[in-house]
């Protein structure tokens, strides 16, 4: 069993070659309309599509004019590569805490003034920034893993979605980000998503209610196995809104157990902090709740092509772990 495995259908592999053949190799009208299409998804009415997220999210930062020296509030559960590219920019990072219940980031903990604010989900949940707002703070919101759930667009300055493999939406690498108030930079052409991907993209976002069934599926037989455990779901999931049942993730109080457990049943987990900014941090000890969900929140394999016989031996152990 592995981990994760991105969903890689016959058909997306037709329109790759379709490009192919067509010679729409570079950027040109496949990506004009993933980027036209992936927006339209999300609300936003300006998108721009590139070859990295780094520079994606480079692009995002210089189009809403944050520059050298400002200062950017973030999560510590956000990804490392944030880290790296703050560093690309000489750019300040405010590394707040987070929310000991679900991991959202404590905007409210952090006294300091920022200039912008770097939004991530945790597990399908977005905290508040309505007290930022009132401050003039500049908002950016990293969306890769909430795409396909509610989301008020308008809350956002700005936003980006990676496209890397193990994201909901693949182009096999890349990025694409989007904003209904600010102008956004033209990309040069060499960091523009090629067609060969945004064919491969495109495919993915038109199949992504057909993959929704049976992530849900698997999700729903998750669900009643740790209802009936002492554990509890740490991911979020709403029967009445829209979410995308993209990752699935369980709080474990017996953790060191409960990882010999997955590991004598031949079941990958991960802790689901990894990489993140807290990870990379000497000094764990300024982030009281990051420190105590860190080691006890793991991600279970979650994906579309889980086969029956995998979700049954996860679904088993997830009923009797300790």
């Amino acid at each position: 069993m592995e981990f994760y495995k991105p969903t890689i259908t016959r058909n997306d592999m037709e329109a790759v070659l379709m490009s192919m053949a067509d010679e729409a190799v570079g950027p040109g009208e496949r990506m004009k309309t993933f980027k036209k299409e992936l927006s339209h998804f999300l609300s936003f009415k300006n998108a721009i599509c590139l070859r990295s997220f780094t520079n994606g999210v480079i692009y995002m930062m210089r189009s809403l004019g944050i520059k050298k020296n400002d200062r950017v509030l973030i999560s510590v559960f956000a990804n490392s590569i944030y880290k790296d590219i703050a560093k690309l920019m000489d750019i300040e990072l405010v590394e707040c805490d987070v929310n000991i219940q679900n991991g959202v980031m404590d905007i409210d903990s952090v006294k300091e003034d920022v200039d912008a604010a770097l939004i991530c989900d945790c597990y399908l949940r977005l905290p508040d920034v309505s007290n930022l707002r009132k401050k003039g703070v500049k908002i950016m919101y990293d969306l890769s893993d909430y795409v396909g759930c509610d989301f008020d667009s308008s809350l956002a300055d700005i936003a980006i979605v990676s496209l890397e493999d193990d994201k909901l939406i693949s182009a096999a690498g890349g990025s694409c980000v989007m904003s209904s108030r600010v102008k956004l930079l033209e990309p040069l052409r060499e960091e523009t998503l090629s067609d060969l991907n945004a064919a491969f993209s495109l495919r993915q976002l038109n199949s992504y209610n057909f993959y929704l069934k049976k992530r849900k599926k698997i999700r729903e037989a998750y669900i009643q196995a740790v209802e009936i455990s002492p554990n509890k779901i740490f991911s979020f999931h709403s029967e009445e809104g829209s979410d995308n049942a993209f990752r699935f993730a369980v709080y474990l109080d017996n953790f060191k157990e409960c990882e010999d457990f997955f590991k004598r049943n031949k079941i990958p987990v991960r802790h689901s902090f990894d990489n993140t900014i807290y990870s990379l941090n000497p000094d764990r000890k300024l982030f009281k709740n990051a420190s105590s969900l860190w080691p006890k929140v793991f991600d279970i394999p979650f994906y579309y092509y889980l086969k029956a016989d995998d979700i049954a031996l996860i679904s088993k152990v997830l009923k009797v772990l300790p």
